[in-house]
Protein backbone atom coordinates (compact mmCIF):
# COMPACT_ATOMS: atom_id res chain seq x y z
CA UNK A 1 0.00 0.00 0.00
CA UNK A 2 3.28 2.60 0.95
CA UNK A 3 4.24 1.14 -2.96
CA UNK A 4 1.05 2.22 -4.66
CA UNK A 5 1.06 5.52 -2.94
CA UNK A 6 4.91 5.93 -3.60
CA UNK A 7 4.06 5.96 -7.37
CA UNK A 8 2.48 9.07 -7.47
CA UNK A 9 5.36 11.58 -6.71
CA UNK A 10 7.71 9.50 -8.76
CA UNK A 11 5.73 9.56 -11.38
CA UNK A 12 6.14 13.34 -11.44
CA UNK A 13 9.92 13.00 -10.47
CA UNK A 14 9.55 13.96 -6.93
CA UNK A 15 10.51 11.65 -4.21
CA UNK A 16 8.80 11.14 -1.01
CA UNK A 17 11.54 9.92 1.71
CA UNK A 18 8.74 10.77 4.63
CA UNK A 19 6.52 7.85 3.59
CA UNK A 20 8.17 5.19 6.52
CA UNK A 21 7.69 7.85 9.18
CA UNK A 22 3.89 8.70 8.20
CA UNK A 23 3.16 4.82 7.79
CA UNK A 24 4.93 4.83 11.91
CA UNK A 25 3.00 8.06 13.16
CA UNK A 26 -0.45 6.60 11.62
CA UNK A 27 0.30 3.62 13.32
CA UNK A 28 1.11 5.46 16.52
CA UNK A 29 -1.62 8.17 16.54
CA UNK A 30 -4.13 5.31 15.93
CA UNK A 31 -2.74 2.97 18.75
CA UNK A 32 -2.21 5.82 20.90
CA UNK A 33 -6.57 7.04 20.38
CA UNK A 34 -7.65 3.63 20.96
CA UNK A 35 -5.42 3.16 24.16
CA UNK A 36 -6.62 6.85 25.52
CA UNK A 37 -9.70 7.35 24.30
CA UNK A 38 -13.20 6.20 24.21
CA UNK A 39 -13.94 7.05 20.63
CA UNK A 40 -15.28 5.03 17.83
CA UNK A 41 -12.38 2.90 15.26
CA UNK A 42 -14.41 4.53 12.68
CA UNK A 43 -13.65 8.77 13.82
CA UNK A 44 -10.08 7.22 14.71
CA UNK A 45 -9.38 6.08 11.44
CA UNK A 46 -10.83 9.43 9.74
CA UNK A 47 -8.41 11.45 12.32
CA UNK A 48 -5.83 9.28 11.18
CA UNK A 49 -6.03 9.97 7.49
CA UNK A 50 -6.83 13.49 7.79
CA UNK A 51 -3.81 13.80 10.04
CA UNK A 52 -2.01 11.62 6.86
CA UNK A 53 -3.13 13.76 4.70
CA UNK A 54 -2.13 17.30 6.38
CA UNK A 55 1.61 16.00 6.55
CA UNK A 56 1.35 14.94 2.94
CA UNK A 57 -0.28 18.55 2.15
CA UNK A 58 2.45 20.30 4.20
CA UNK A 59 4.97 18.27 2.07
CA UNK A 60 3.83 19.31 -0.89
CA UNK A 61 3.88 23.25 -0.10
CA UNK A 62 7.29 22.80 0.93
CA UNK A 63 8.45 22.02 -2.22
CA UNK A 64 5.64 23.01 -5.01
CA UNK A 65 5.38 26.37 -2.69
CA UNK A 66 8.99 26.97 -0.68
CA UNK A 67 10.80 25.10 -3.59
CA UNK A 68 12.81 23.43 -1.26
CA UNK A 69 14.16 19.76 -3.30
CA UNK A 70 11.48 16.56 -2.49
CA UNK A 71 14.78 15.17 -0.85
CA UNK A 72 15.49 17.93 1.63
CA UNK A 73 11.93 18.59 2.51
CA UNK A 74 10.34 15.21 3.04
CA UNK A 75 13.63 14.07 4.98
CA UNK A 76 13.07 16.92 7.16
CA UNK A 77 9.34 15.86 7.80
CA UNK A 78 10.42 12.67 8.44
CA UNK A 79 12.50 13.29 11.03
CA UNK A 80 9.95 15.60 12.90
CA UNK A 81 7.67 12.63 12.52
CA UNK A 82 9.77 10.34 13.96
CA UNK A 83 10.34 12.45 17.02
CA UNK A 84 6.46 12.44 16.95
CA UNK A 85 6.85 8.70 17.67
CA UNK A 86 9.32 8.36 20.21
CA UNK A 87 7.76 11.14 22.01
CA UNK A 88 3.87 9.68 22.08
CA UNK A 89 5.62 6.14 22.38
CA UNK A 90 8.02 7.12 25.00
CA UNK A 91 9.96 4.46 22.61
CA UNK A 92 7.89 1.70 23.67
CA UNK A 93 5.27 -0.27 22.14
CA UNK A 94 1.65 0.14 22.51
CA UNK A 95 -0.50 -2.94 23.73
CA UNK A 96 -3.87 -3.25 24.64
CA UNK A 97 -5.72 -1.94 21.36
CA UNK A 98 -9.50 -2.96 21.04
CA UNK A 99 -10.64 -6.20 19.14
CA UNK A 100 -12.38 -3.98 16.80
CA UNK A 101 -9.54 -2.08 15.34
CA UNK A 102 -7.67 -5.02 15.29
CA UNK A 103 -9.97 -6.56 13.00
CA UNK A 104 -9.21 -3.96 10.51
CA UNK A 105 -6.29 -5.81 9.57
CA UNK A 106 -6.99 -9.63 10.89
CA UNK A 107 -10.02 -10.13 9.82
CA UNK A 108 -10.52 -12.96 7.11
CA UNK A 109 -13.19 -13.48 4.30
CA UNK A 110 -14.04 -17.24 3.49
CA UNK A 111 -9.84 -17.18 4.46
CA UNK A 112 -8.40 -14.39 2.57
CA UNK A 113 -6.86 -11.90 4.59
CA UNK A 114 -8.45 -8.35 4.61
CA UNK A 115 -5.48 -6.95 3.61
CA UNK A 116 -5.18 -8.68 -0.14
CA UNK A 117 -8.64 -6.84 -0.46
CA UNK A 118 -7.04 -3.45 0.42
CA UNK A 119 -4.13 -3.80 -2.00
CA UNK A 120 -6.38 -5.33 -4.99
CA UNK A 121 -8.71 -2.25 -4.43
CA UNK A 122 -5.69 0.13 -4.15
CA UNK A 123 -3.85 -1.49 -7.18
CA UNK A 124 -7.11 -1.26 -9.51
CA UNK A 125 -7.53 2.64 -8.41
CA UNK A 126 -4.36 3.18 -9.19
CA UNK A 127 -3.96 1.62 -12.03
CA UNK A 128 -6.72 3.75 -13.46
CA UNK A 129 -5.72 7.17 -11.82
CA UNK A 130 -2.31 6.76 -13.96
CA UNK A 131 -3.28 5.55 -17.08
CA UNK A 132 -7.13 6.14 -17.66
CA UNK A 133 -7.67 9.83 -16.34
CA UNK A 134 -6.39 13.34 -17.15
CA UNK A 135 -4.85 13.70 -13.82
CA UNK A 136 -2.61 10.40 -14.42
CA UNK A 137 -1.31 11.54 -18.26
CA UNK A 138 -0.69 15.04 -16.98
CA UNK A 139 1.58 13.61 -14.69
CA UNK A 140 3.30 11.68 -16.31
CA UNK A 141 4.26 14.57 -18.58
CA UNK A 142 4.83 16.56 -15.81
CA UNK A 143 7.91 13.74 -15.26
CA UNK A 144 8.51 13.63 -18.56
CA UNK A 145 9.39 17.56 -19.19
CA UNK A 146 7.71 19.89 -16.41
CA UNK A 147 8.83 22.78 -18.17
CA UNK A 148 6.93 21.52 -21.37
CA UNK A 149 3.93 20.60 -19.36
CA UNK A 150 3.84 24.38 -17.38
CA UNK A 151 3.80 25.95 -21.03
CA UNK A 152 1.20 24.14 -22.40
CA UNK A 153 -1.11 25.30 -18.92
CA UNK A 154 -0.59 21.91 -16.58
CA UNK A 155 -1.00 23.10 -13.24
CA UNK A 156 2.39 21.34 -12.49
CA UNK A 157 2.21 22.52 -8.90
CA UNK A 158 -1.37 21.74 -8.05
CA UNK A 159 -0.39 18.10 -9.66
CA UNK A 160 2.48 17.48 -7.35
CA UNK A 161 1.28 18.69 -4.26
CA UNK A 162 -2.05 16.31 -4.62
CA UNK A 163 0.59 13.36 -5.23
CA UNK A 164 2.08 13.88 -1.97
CA UNK A 165 -1.19 14.15 0.04
CA UNK A 166 -2.12 10.81 -2.07
CA UNK A 167 1.42 9.36 -0.80
CA UNK A 168 0.75 10.36 2.95
CA UNK A 169 -2.79 8.84 2.98
CA UNK A 170 -1.73 5.64 1.47
CA UNK A 171 0.75 5.40 4.05
CA UNK A 172 -1.31 6.70 6.64
CA UNK A 173 -3.20 3.78 5.76
CA UNK A 174 -0.89 0.96 5.51
CA UNK A 175 0.41 2.08 9.06
CA UNK A 176 -2.98 1.27 10.65
CA UNK A 177 -3.49 -1.92 8.76
CA UNK A 178 0.20 -3.26 10.14
CA UNK A 179 -0.54 -1.71 13.42
CA UNK A 180 -3.66 -3.88 13.77
CA UNK A 181 -2.04 -6.92 12.18
CA UNK A 182 0.64 -6.53 15.21
CA UNK A 183 -1.60 -5.88 17.69
CA UNK A 184 0.66 -2.98 19.26
CA UNK A 185 1.63 0.41 18.39
CA UNK A 186 5.50 -0.17 17.78
CA UNK A 187 7.91 2.90 17.47
CA UNK A 188 10.17 0.57 15.00
CA UNK A 189 6.70 -0.37 12.59
CA UNK A 190 6.72 2.18 10.21
CA UNK A 191 10.41 3.53 8.74
CA UNK A 192 12.19 0.11 8.25
CA UNK A 193 9.58 -0.20 5.25
CA UNK A 194 11.27 2.56 3.23
CA UNK A 195 14.04 0.92 1.53
CA UNK A 196 11.98 -2.16 0.49
CA UNK A 197 9.08 0.34 -1.42
CA UNK A 198 11.30 2.32 -3.11
CA UNK A 199 13.22 -0.99 -4.23
CA UNK A 200 9.49 -2.11 -5.38
CA UNK A 201 8.54 1.05 -6.70
CA UNK A 202 11.75 1.33 -8.90
CA UNK A 203 11.58 -2.37 -9.94
CA UNK A 204 8.12 -2.27 -10.71
CA UNK A 205 9.22 -0.04 -13.92
CA UNK A 206 10.71 -3.14 -15.17
CA UNK A 207 7.13 -4.89 -14.99
CA UNK A 208 4.15 -4.14 -16.92
CA UNK A 209 4.99 -0.93 -18.64
CA UNK A 210 8.88 -0.75 -18.95
CA UNK A 211 10.49 2.49 -18.52
CA UNK A 212 7.48 3.90 -16.52
CA UNK A 213 5.95 3.59 -13.02
CA UNK A 214 3.07 1.83 -12.66
CA UNK A 215 0.60 0.27 -10.61
CA UNK A 216 0.32 -3.55 -11.35
CA UNK A 217 4.22 -3.75 -12.00
CA UNK A 218 4.73 -2.38 -8.91
CA UNK A 219 2.44 -4.55 -6.72
CA UNK A 220 3.67 -7.16 -8.37
CA UNK A 221 7.53 -6.20 -7.57
CA UNK A 222 6.04 -5.82 -3.88
CA UNK A 223 5.01 -9.49 -3.87
CA UNK A 224 8.58 -10.62 -5.41
CA UNK A 225 10.26 -9.12 -2.56
CA UNK A 226 8.35 -10.11 -0.06
CA UNK A 227 8.95 -13.53 -1.53
CA UNK A 228 12.34 -12.88 -1.17
CA UNK A 229 12.17 -11.87 2.36
CA UNK A 230 10.39 -14.51 3.35
CA UNK A 231 13.00 -16.84 2.30
CA UNK A 232 15.31 -15.14 4.69
CA UNK A 233 13.41 -15.37 7.35
CA UNK A 234 12.89 -19.55 6.69
CA UNK A 235 15.96 -20.06 6.01
CA UNK A 236 16.50 -18.79 10.29
CA UNK A 237 19.06 -16.01 8.77
CA UNK A 238 20.35 -13.59 11.41
CA UNK A 239 18.25 -10.46 11.50
CA UNK A 240 20.98 -8.33 9.63
CA UNK A 241 20.60 -10.35 6.43
CA UNK A 242 17.10 -9.13 5.69
CA UNK A 243 18.32 -5.56 6.07
CA UNK A 244 21.25 -6.37 3.51
CA UNK A 245 18.93 -8.03 1.26
CA UNK A 246 16.78 -4.92 1.08
CA UNK A 247 19.47 -2.48 0.42
CA UNK A 248 21.05 -4.69 -2.39
CA UNK A 249 17.44 -4.92 -3.86
CA UNK A 250 17.49 -1.27 -3.95
CA UNK A 251 20.40 -0.76 -5.86
CA UNK A 252 19.83 -3.55 -8.22
CA UNK A 253 16.42 -2.05 -9.00
CA UNK A 254 17.72 1.58 -9.46
CA UNK A 255 20.48 -0.02 -11.76
CA UNK A 256 18.24 -1.72 -13.65
CA UNK A 257 15.13 0.75 -13.69
CA UNK A 258 17.23 4.16 -14.65
CA UNK A 259 17.99 3.22 -18.11
CA UNK A 260 14.45 2.16 -18.97
CA UNK A 261 12.95 5.12 -17.09
CA UNK A 262 15.38 7.30 -19.65
CA UNK A 263 13.96 5.42 -22.22
CA UNK A 264 10.78 5.45 -21.13
CA UNK A 265 11.10 9.53 -20.72
CA UNK A 266 12.15 9.29 -24.47
CA UNK A 267 9.71 7.34 -25.95
CA UNK A 268 6.97 9.47 -24.43
CA UNK A 269 8.67 12.60 -25.81
CA UNK A 270 8.80 11.13 -29.11
CA UNK A 271 5.17 10.32 -29.28
CA UNK A 272 3.70 14.22 -28.25
CA UNK A 273 6.87 16.14 -28.09
CA UNK A 274 5.39 19.61 -27.49
CA UNK A 275 7.40 22.71 -29.18
CA UNK A 276 5.59 26.09 -28.42
CA UNK A 277 5.98 28.70 -30.48
CA UNK A 278 5.01 32.29 -28.76
CA UNK A 279 3.58 34.87 -30.45
CA UNK A 280 4.76 38.51 -29.61
CA UNK A 281 7.33 41.40 -30.05
CA UNK A 282 9.95 38.82 -30.53
CA UNK A 283 8.53 36.52 -33.00
CA UNK A 284 7.71 33.09 -34.18
CA UNK A 285 10.54 30.28 -34.31
CA UNK A 286 9.90 26.70 -36.23
CA UNK A 287 10.69 23.74 -35.62
CA UNK A 288 12.21 21.82 -37.72
CA UNK A 289 10.53 18.07 -39.46
CA UNK A 290 7.06 19.62 -37.28
CA UNK A 291 3.77 20.20 -38.54
CA UNK A 292 1.71 22.58 -36.20
CA UNK A 293 -1.34 20.70 -35.02
CA UNK A 294 -3.61 23.58 -32.71
CA UNK A 295 -3.28 26.27 -30.08
CA UNK A 296 -3.87 26.97 -26.44
CA UNK A 297 -3.24 29.39 -24.34
CA UNK A 298 0.39 28.78 -22.15
CA UNK A 299 0.35 29.34 -18.47
CA UNK A 300 1.11 33.18 -18.48
CA UNK A 301 -1.74 33.71 -20.65
CA UNK A 302 0.00 34.24 -23.72
CA UNK A 303 -1.66 32.17 -26.56
CA UNK A 304 0.89 29.56 -27.88
CA UNK A 305 0.95 27.07 -30.89
CA UNK A 306 1.20 23.64 -30.17
CA UNK A 307 3.42 21.75 -32.79
CA UNK A 308 3.85 17.69 -32.88
CA UNK A 309 7.43 16.83 -34.45
CA UNK A 310 6.91 14.12 -37.31
CA UNK A 311 8.15 10.62 -36.66
CA UNK A 312 11.56 10.05 -38.29
CA UNK A 313 10.89 6.36 -39.24
CA UNK A 314 7.56 6.36 -39.90
CA UNK A 315 6.69 9.93 -40.82
CA UNK A 316 3.72 10.20 -39.29
CA UNK A 317 2.87 13.33 -36.96
CA UNK A 318 2.87 12.61 -33.45
CA UNK A 319 -0.17 13.54 -31.09
CA UNK A 320 -0.22 16.62 -29.00
CA UNK A 321 -1.25 16.25 -24.95
CA UNK A 322 -4.40 15.55 -24.36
Amino acid sequence: MIALGLIFPLAGAEFDLSIGYIAGAAGMLSAWLVVSTNISVWLILLITLVGSALIGAINGLLIVVARIDSFIATLGTGSILLAFILAVSNDEEIPGLKAGFISIGTYQFHGISIEIFYVVVLTIVAWYVLEHTPFGRRLYAIGSNREAARLVGVNTKLIIWTTFIISAVAAGLAGIVVTAQVGSGSPELGPSYLLPVFAAAFLGTTQIRPGRVNALGTTLAVYVIGLGVLAIELEGAAAWVTSVFNGLALLLAVGIAVPRVTKGKRKLGSEWAVQLVRRGRRGSTSVEGAQSVGESDGADGSRVTIVAPLDEESGTVGSPPS
